[in-house]
Formats: C-alpha cells, structure tokens, sequence
C-alpha cells in the first residue's frame, strides 16, 4: 500500500507542475488563442488590463491567476519539510490574508502587476506545497518518523 501512495503524490506532484507551467508556456508560445480561452475563464476574470503581456500577447490569466499558476510548480517542486508541514494550514490562510489585503488596497490604490503576480505565488505554493507535504506523509511508513528519531 505504501508504494501505491508513495507513486501517488509523485503523479500528483508532476500533474501540478505541468498545470502551473501551462499558462506561462503558452503566453511565451504566443499560443493564447480563442481556443484555450474558455478553458482558463473557469478559474479566471480575465481582464485584458489586468493580464501580463508576452511579445504582444496577453496571457490567458491575470497576473495574480499566473502567480497561482507558478506557484502550483513551485509547489509541485518545493513541498513543506516534515518539520514544516504542520504549519501548513496557517502558511495557507496567511496567504489568502495577504491577497485579501492586496485587493482590498487595490480599490483605494493603483494597482500594479508585481504584488498581484507575488501574492498569488504566495497562496498558490502555500496550498500546493501543503498538499504535496501531505500527500507524502501518507506514503511514509507509519515507524519510519520514530526509527529516525531513535538515532
């Protein structure tokens, strides 16, 4: 059981990767046609102003969904430690707190691509990397965290 789960959070891990790249690639491809659009307004407002530009393509999300996006990889790539993960649900929550705070100041400041993009990887690492932090302690065996400690 334990290889099945270990093999699981693996997959999951490189699904992430390739979902949190896909935007990017795409704006850089210049491949943003009408054709994905539909497929990224399920998550995404869209806004034209609100979307960075790539060779004179928008991409297909807006700076804090590609933030989101980016950080699914970085997620993917950097999960919480062991000794990290039971924090995870506060790195989480602080997270979406700050992007809160983020649109909230938008309505009373410009608003600019740089904090939008950074705090959107912030909530999208948050999450992802707590997911995969835990996903991988379902797959240890329950007496390898006391063998290490014995030692």
């Amino acid at each position: 059981m334990t290889h099945v789960l270990a093999r699981r959070w693996r997959w999951m891990a490189a699904l992430l990767l390739s979902i949190g790249l896909l935007p990017w690639m795409l704006a850089l491809l210049g491949a943003t046609t009408e054709w994905w659009r539909p497929a990224f307004a399920i998550f995404c407002h869209q806004l034209p102003d609100r979307s960075l530009s790539f060779h004179g393509h928008d991409m297909l999300v807006c700076s804090r969904c590609a933030g989101i996006f980016a950080g699914l990889s970085l997620g993917a790539l950097l999960p919480l430690s062991r000794s990290l993960r039971h924090h995870g649900r506060a790195l989480v929550i602080g997270a979406i707190a700050l992007n809160l705070v983020q649109a909230a100041s938008q309505l009373a400041l410009p608003y600019w691509h740089t904090p939008r993009l950074l705090c959107g990887l912030a909530f999208g690492w948050a999450a992802t990397a707590f997911f995969i932090a835990s996903l991988r302690a379902e797959a240890e065996p329950v007496g390898a965290i006391a063998f290490v400690n014995q030692g």
